[in-house]
């Protein structure tokens, strides 16, 4: 049997009603079998992980200090974190104006949340929400963290689903169905 991951992710100021909708639409996904990949963000990652519960890893960055609990994921295999940061400048169009290490790893991190533990586990789709609704390569002073995974999902041709959007559940559901997770009733 197929294990199918998605990413859940999306901005600290999601909206209350929208964060009510990604628990209730996580533990949906989880009934149909599905694993959720997130962060250690309030917001939108923390609205995942309470829906998710068991089926779910959240991944915090390389060089957070402090214990790290079940699900939280830190990744220390220094092959993956040198992939993840270089994913940074890879992906994000103004890398080299970081000056915080802790900046870079947070959005290294969304490398794992759209490409797995291994990054070679790519998410089936990204579920999320920004305030601009962004669902494509994205500019990043309007969706941070969310539009570095959002420009990964797009070079890797996985299919990003913005809650912002009233069709974006409706969408969601018919990529389900071509999986062959849903069937149509």
């Amino acid at each position: 049997m197929t294990t199918f991951y998605y990413a859940g992710i999306g901005s600290r100021e999601t909206p209350p009603d929208v964060l009510k909708q990604m628990r209730h639409v996580a533990a949906r996904l989880r009934v149909l079998g599905l694993f959720c990949n997130t962060g250690d963000a309030s917001g939108a990652d923390k609205a995942f992980r309470e829906g998710a519960i068991d089926c779910c890893q959240a991944f915090v960055p390389h060089s957070k200090r402090g214990v790290i609990k079940a699900p939280f994921i830190k990744i220390t295999d220094e092959k993956l974190v040198r992939w993840s940061l270089a994913s940074v400048k890879k992906y994000h169009p103004y890398a080299d104006r970081f000056r915080r290490q802790y900046s870079i790893d947070l959005h290294a991190r969304n490398a794992f949340q759209v490409m797995g533990v291994d990054l070679k586990t790519p998410v089936s789709f990204v579920l999320c929400w920004t305030p601009d609704g962004a669902e494509t390569t994205t500019d990043p002073d309007h969706t941070g963290g969310t539009g570095q995974a959002i420009r990964i999902a797009n070079a890797n041709a996985i299919p990003v689903f913005n809650l912002f959007h009233k069709d974006a559940l409706e969408r969601l559901k018919t990529h389900l169905e071509g999986l062959g997770i849903l069937t149509s009733a």
